[in-house]
C-alpha cells in the first residue's frame, strides 16, 4: 500500500471540498439506510420484449401525464440534430457495443438498448439527465452546477419509480419486471453505499490526526459489532484494500459520484410515497436545472422533509 499517497490524497479531498464534507455524516446515514434495504434476486427473465419505438412511446405517454412540455420536449431532443447534422441522442444496440456505457457525455446522450423492458428505464434516466443539464462556470472551468451534482440522480431515479408504477398500471410490464429494475438499483446503490461508509472512515482518520495505515484499519473495525454491516465492509475491505487501490488507481475519492445515487435512492423511495410527488418531482426537475438555485434553495423549494446540512 504507498501510505503516503493514499493520506495525501484523503488530507487534497479533505482540502478542496468543503461542502463534501460537510454533508458526509448525512451521506453516511443514507448510505446505512441502504444497506438495510432488502435487496431481492433480480435473475428473474423479463415477461416480454420491448422494441425501441415502444420504448419511446411509453415514455412519451408517461410524460404527457406529468407535463405536456415535459413529453414535447422529450420529442424535440430526440429528433434533434447538431451543427453537423448528428443526433443528440444516440440509441444503439447493445448486441453491437456490449461495451457501451449509458450517459450524457458532452450534450450527447448514449444508450445502449437489448429490447428489453429495461431499455425504458434507462432511456428515460439519462433523457432527463439531458432534459434538466445546467453548467456553471467555475474556476473558469464549465462544470456541472452543485444543485446537479447533489440531486442530479434523485430526478432521473425518482422518474425511474414513477415511470415502474405507470407501467405497472398500464399493463406495458409486470409487477415482476419492476421488481426486477428495482432490485438491480438497489444492489448498483449498495456498491455506492459501500465507497462512502470506507471512505468516510478513512476521511475520519486524517480529520483527525492519524494516519491511514493497516494497524488503524484495524482498529477501525474493532468500533463495531462483529455481526454488523459495518464490520463486514471494513473487515473486507481490510482483506482486499478494494476502495483503498480504486483511490490509489485514480488519484482520487469516489464520495462526489458514489454520493448522488445514495442520496437519490434514499431520496426517491421517500417522494414516491408522497400525495405531492408528481409536483415534487417536477419542482426538482426543474430547480436542478436553475444555475441560480444553490443546495439550500432546492431543499426549501421542493420541500424534501430530510435533514440535510448545506451552508
Amino acid at each position: 500500500m504507498e501510505l503516503d499517497r493514499l493520506n495525501n490524497t484523503v488530507d487534497d479531498f479533505i482540502d478542496n471540498n468543503r461542502m463534501y464534507i460537510e454533508t458526509l455524516p448525512k451521506v453516511v446515514e443514507y448510505s446505512k439506510n441502504i444497506f438495510s434495504m432488502y435487496s431481492p434476486n433480480d435473475d428473474k427473465e423479463w415477461s416480454r420484449n420491448i422494441d425501441l419505438n415502444e420504448s419511446l412511446k411509453i415514455i412519451y405517454l408517461f410524460l404527457l401525464t406529468i407535463d405536456k412540455s415535459m413529453a414535447e420536449q422529450f420529442v424535440n431532443i430526440i429528433n434533434s440534430k447538431d451543427e453537423n447534422n448528428n443526433l443528440y441522442v444516440n440509441i444503439l444496440p447493445k448486441s453491437k457495443y456490449p461495451d457501451g456505457h449509458d450517459e450524457v457525455r458532452n450534450g450527447s446522450v448514449y444508450v445502449y438498448y437489448d429490447n428489453s423492458p429495461n431499455d425504458v428505464f434507462v432511456i428515460l434516466h439519462e433523457m432527463l439527465h439531458k432534459m434538466n443539464e445546467c453548467n456553471i462556470i467555475d474556476n473558469n472551468q464549465l462544470q456541472e452546477s452543485f444543485t446537479r451534482k447533489y440531486f442530479g440522480e434523485t430526478v432521473s431515479i425518482l422518474g425511474e419509480l414513477m415511470l415502474g408504477n405507470f407501467m405497472v398500471e398500464n399493463g406495458f410490464i409486470t409487477k415482476d419486471d419492476f421488481e426486477k429494475r428495482k432490485a438491480w438499483r438497489t444492489i448498483s446503490t449498495k456498491e455506492n453505499a459501500r465507497d462512502i461508509i470506507v471512505e468516510n472512515e478513512l476521511v475520519n482518520l486524517r480529520l483527525n490526526g492519524k494516519s491511514i495505515d493497516y494497524n488503524n484499519l484495524v482498529g477501525l473495525i474493532d468500533k463495531y459489532s462483529p455481526i454488523s454491516f459495518e464490520y463486514e465492509i471494513l473487515n473486507d475491505e481490510k482483506n482486499d484494500l478494494r476502495r483503498i487501490n480504486c483511490i490509489l488507481k485514480s488519484n482520487g475519492m469516489n464520495i462526489p459520484q458514489s454520493q448522488k445515487y445514495v442520496i437519490a435512492y434514499n431520496l426517491s423511495n421517500e417522494i414516491i410515497k408522497r400525495k405531492s410527488c408528481v409536483d415534487d418531482f417536477l419542482k426538482l426537475h426543474y430547480a436542478v436545472g436553475n444555475p441560480n438555485n444553490n443546495l439550500a434553495d432546492v431543499y426549501n423549494e421542493v420541500i424534501l422533509k430530510q435533514e440535510f446540512d448545506v451552508k
